[in-house]
């Protein structure tokens, strides 16, 4: 059983390092590059609204 060890644990590696390198290289992706051409936005202000939801008690 030690010749699948030692043949196993490289693979093991390997295969961990590649999931690793996917997995930051797909959320490194998913996070937008911040620009500093770019002028910061302020959030738009949304109007709040005095209606219920649907099925929602209405409480003041």
């Amino acid at each position: 059983m030690s010749w699948l060890f030692r043949h196993n644990w490289a693979w093991s590696l390997a295969a961990f390092l590649l999931g690793a390198l996917i997995t930051w290289l797909l959320l490194d992706r998913r996070t937008p590059a911040t620009s500093a051409e770019a002028p910061a936005e302020e959030p738009a202000k949304e109007e709040l609204k005095e209606e219920a939801l649907v099925g929602a008690p209405a409480t003041h």
